[in-house]
């Protein structure tokens, strides 16, 4: 927008986009830049204190984008983040629900060896037959 004050911003920053109406019916906008104090009013190139809402979406007009790019530029559609198909997807499934059942096993059996092992009953010497 051609504001922008070449310093880092401290944290919690924000900028505050107020749309107002007159009495008349116009609708003008109001822009804030408010850091650690008070909210500084920030002035757009060719609007005034009050910029009306036409010219700042013909302001805004060269940096805008459509929803549809907004969506591929973010990627929230969910085919655009996950790269699977529906067979990829059952693959996968199907193999961790493999591991899953093939650790388990390991460890039941593990600990019935462990189990069989120390069960075992060994009689100690009396001093008779010692």
């Amino acid at each position: 927008m051609g504001v922008f004050e070449y310093h880092s911003p401290p944290y919690a920053s924000t900028i505050l986009f107020e749309l107002r109406k007159r009495n008349n019916g116009k609708t003008y906008v109001n822009i804030f830049y408010k850091n650690s104090s008070e909210p500084l009013e920030l002035r757009l190139n060719p609007c005034d204190v009050d910029c009306d809402l036409a010219n700042f979406i013909a302001i805004l007009k060269p940096v805008t984008i459509t929803l549809d790019e907004w969506e591929i530029e973010c990627k929230l559609k969910w085919e655009y983040s996950w790269p699977l198909n529906f067979s990829g997807n059952i693959i996968l499934v199907s193999i961790l629900m493999g591991i899953i059942l093939m650790t388990t096993g390991i460890i039941i059996g593990l600990k019935r060896v462990k189990k069989d092992s120390t069960s075992n009953y060994i009689q100690l010497p009396d001093e008779e037959y010692a």
